[in-house]
Parts: structure tokens; C-alpha cells; sequence
């Protein structure tokens, strides 16, 4: 749409749960699109108002901040005309005498809940973004649904037993299930990596979207999937 476009961040990269190799994928495509990133951000100071107006008619803004090159810290200026902050989210929990009831939560991760989603007090039950790390609208339709199961008829599931799978609508897009490679390291478990390439599928050539392959983990002794990971065009609806 002929915008400059610059991500800042302070990790050093991108899509930080991701296998690193199959998140470069998606940099590298950014990239090529006209994407800049500037992902080694130090702290940022101050964005304020300049009190000039941009050839599109906004308001221009000026953003200080300290950039770390090769471990030393840069002073740096930007001037922009719309900003996007990605903050995160938090659980609002606070407020409501849930002290009274002795329901015990956190404010940064909200309720908390057992695997069976009952709070401390046990005739109350948590569901969704106020007790949940997976924040997805198939989530916490899974949560109402084991709720209602528990609560009314005397159910046993578990938040455990779900297998969330989950995708990041970049383009190429890049959706994952299961445990990483990360994960399975600090577990100790052995693991096999399989993967299957766009480009030996008939479908994708067909399509002509042959960038991107399905990388499958498993277990190095059962060959039990683990987790797995698409990246490329369509990956959240594969």
C-alpha cells in the first residue's frame, strides 16, 4: 500500500516460540515485502508530537530511543506518522471482592484454577483469557464446555488433555501444535525431526506456493508426534 513499515523490538528477533529457522522464513519474506526491522531496541525514551503534519495529512511524531549495535548503546530519532504498540494482555481480575468468595488470582495471569478449571473456591470455575495462557476463542469455547461438563454432570476433564493448536496470520503464515523443540530439550526427551517440503507436494505446485514445509516432531523411540509446525502460505488452514 506504498507504507514505510519498520518493527522494533528488543528480543533480537522474531516470533520468539517459534523454531528460529522456520521464523526466519517469515522475516526473509517480510523482508522482500519492504519490511525493515530494527529488533535490538535498548529502552525507548519518548514519542511525542512534533507539530509537523506528514504528506498524508497525520500528525508527525518523533520517537527517541537507545539502540544496542555490537553492544554498545545508540541514541536514535525516528519520525513516524502512526505507531502500533503490541502490549500484551492482562486479566482483568481486580476489583470485584473476589477475596470474599476466596478465589485467589494473580494480576498478571488472573485466576488461579486446577486442571479441572475449579478456582479456590471450589464451586467457582475459571474459563478463558482471566485464567488461561492460551488466549483463543477455540480455547474458551473448550474451557466452557469442560466447565459445563464439570460443574453440572459430574464430569473429570481436564484442561491438560487439550491439544491447542494455534497460528500466526503473517504472510506466509506460520501455525504450530504441541511441544517445540525447546520444549523437548528441557524435557529430556529424546525426538526425531521430520519434515515434508512444499515444494515435493503436488497440491503447492499446482498452487504455485511451493515456499514454506511441515516439520513434524517425534518421539525417537515410539514415533510419536510431539508437535509440529507449517509454515508457508495457508498454514493456519492446513
Amino acid at each position: 500500500l506504498g507504507t514505510s513499515v519498520t518493527v522494533y523490538g528488543r528480543s533480537g528477533k522474531v516470533l520468539p516460540k517459534e523454531d528460529q529457522d522456520l521464523a526466519a522464513i517469515v522475516k526473509e519474506q517480510m523482508a522482500k515485502d519492504g519490511v525493515q526491522f530494527r529488533l535490538n531496541v535498548a529502552e525507548y525514551k519518548s514519542i511525542e508530537l512534533n507539530g509537523r503534519t506528514s504528506e498524508n495529512g497525520l500528525p508527525e511524531m518523533t520517537m527517541n530511543f537507545t539502540d544496542n549495535v555490537d553492544g554498545c548503546e545508540i541514541e536514535s530519532e525516528v519520525t513516524l506518522d502512526a505507531i502500533l504498540i503490541a502490549t500484551g494482555r492482562r486479566p482483568n481480575v481486580s476489583g470485584m471482592d473476589l477475596e470474599k468468595a476466596k478465589i485467589e488470582y494473580d494480576t498478571r495471569t488472573g485466576l488461579k484454577v486446577s486442571d479441572r478449571l475449579q478456582t479456590t473456591n471450589s464451586r467457582v470455575f475459571g474459563v478463558g483469557d482471566c485464567c488461561s495462557e492460551y488466549k483463543f476463542t477455540h480455547a474458551a469455547d473448550f474451557m466452557a464446555r469442560t466447565v459445563i461438563r464439570n460443574a453440572l454432570f459430574f464430569g473429570k476433564a481436564k484442561m491438560s488433555s487439550l491439544i491447542i493448536p494455534f497460528a500466526t496470520f503473517t504472510s506466509p503464515e506460520i501455525a504450530s501444535v504441541g511441544l517445540y523443540e525447546g520444549d523437548l530439550k528441557k524435557r529430556g526427551i529424546k525426538f526425531k525431526v521430520v519434515e515434508k517440503h512444499f515444494s515435493d507436494n503436488d497440491r503447492s505446485l499446482c498452487d504455485g506456493s511451493t515456499q514454506g514445509l511441515c516439520r513434524f516432531r517425534v518421539d525417537a523411540t515410539s514415533g510419536q508426534i510431539l508437535g509440529a509446525t507449517v509454515v508457508g502460505e495457508d498454514a493456519g488452514g492446513k
